[in-house]
């Protein structure tokens, strides 16, 4: 189906697209208001957020300063012409992990950095009940806050994969709600992953895969979504001010997205908060199969910002007409359109919502050069 054809369709904006869902980490509840299909992430809410003191307040006055992000929260769009990506940042409150008071140093490993040993409670609530890590899994391991969180908005998911699974932080976490492939080269990883998950009661759900994430993935494809935190480049990777996903991570990122393209719709990337979103957009170009809806979900405890989840796919929730406003407010009106911001918005946000974003927007550039062409031809 063409644009214009799709256009003919009357496009009804429903109240329903701007709902806001609200998850609580302690008691997951998630109430979704679109099809079990597709359900999109939807930021964090608590009434335990932490309050302001009121030294700072004014300071802190408005809407948060984000990370080198650089970006407003709300809606927004990155790219031009055929790669434009439809950008949603939202800032997510996570409730601060609380640490014990005693630090009991006597029993921390000496290859342990001190930092990392105070936070052991962090990544795993349950860490005196038998959880093992590995030297490399002190610094790699998600917040367990943060990794519930982020499988508690993914619930919709049948089946889901992690391809950099490690000790299993964000494994465990999906495989609460659901069927969990955990990816991993390291085969001794993966004993302590099966370890952290029988501690955790999900033994069963998750299912363990020696190997290269970009050799077999699509084998164990297709996936409801894909989970990622490659290698960030080793616990140096905070020094840097501007994070470069290209020349950092390992193996190639745009080689991990080729992959994800043939086993999913939607991909989840975990990375630092320093994470360039403009690279972030770039990548819809190794992914043509996924639809190029973004959501930025800024992870912060308290006012200090921790790290970013980037959401990329279907299960991203748009407002159709809100985003098509935004596409022609950058364009001369196309002819094929009525004349006016309103009656356009309308009709292309019809496109978007019929179609999906990639086949909207790849359609009505196609008609725009065909008038283009037309022109020069009578010329």
């Amino acid at each position: 189906m063409d644009l214009k054809a799709a256009l003919a369709e009357p496009f009804i904006p429903s109240s329903n697209l701007l709902q806001t869902h609200r998850f609580n980490v302690d008691t997951p509840e998630f109430v979704p208001t679109q099809p079990r299909s597709i359900i999109p992430p939807r930021p964090y809410s608590s009434s335990a957020s932490p309050q302001q003191s009121p030294s700072k307040s004014s300071k802190s006055s408005g809407k948060p300063k984000l990370p080198i992000l650089k970006l407003k929260e709300g809606l927004q769009l990155l790219g031009n012409g055929k790669e434009t990506v439809s950008v949603t940042v939202r800032k997510v409150n996570i409730d601060s992990p609380k640490l014990p008071l005693s630090n009991d140093l006597e029993k921390k490993p000496k290859y342990v950095p001190v930092k990392y040993w105070n936070q052991r409670y962090g990544i795993f609530s349950k860490f005196d009940e038998g959880i093992q890590l590995d030297e490399e899994s002190w610094y790699s391991v998600t917040h367990e806050a943060i990794a519930r969180h982020i499988a508690g908005v993914c619930k919709w998911a049948k089946v889901a994969m992690d391809g950099f699974a490690g000790a299993g932080g964000n494994v465990i976490q999906f495989a609460e709600f659901c069927k969990t492939v955990a990816v991993d080269l390291d085969s001794r990883r993966l004993e302590i992953l099966r370890n952290n998950a029988k501690v955790y009661g999900v033994e069963d759900n998750i299912k363990c895969v020696t190997g290269d994430f970009l050799e077999c993935a699509e084998g164990e494809g297709p996936v409801d979504l894909i989970f990622m935190s490659p290698p960030w480049g080793g616990p140096d990777y905070v020094k840097s001010k501007k994070y470069d996903i290209f020349s950092s991570i390992t193996p190639d990122i745009t080689k991990i997205m080729q992959v994800c393209n043939k086993a999913t719709k939607n991909v989840i990337l975990y990375l630092p908060r320093t994470a360039n979103p403009s690279q972030v957009a770039q990548l819809f170009k190794y992914m043509p199969q996924v639809e190029r809806k973004l959501e930025f979900q800024i992870y912060c405890f308290g006012h200090k910002v921790k790290t970013i989840g980037c959401f990329m796919g279907e299960m991203v929730q748009i407002d159709p007409k809100a985003v098509a406003e935004l596409i022609l407010s950058r364009m001369k009106l196309p002819y094929f359109l009525p004349q006016n911001l309103e009656g356009a918005s309308v009709e292309l946000g019809s496109s978007i919502q019929n179609q999906g974003i990639n086949k909207a927007i790849d359609s009505l550039y196609k008609l725009k050069r065909r008038k283009k062409k037309s022109k020069k031809f009578y010329k």
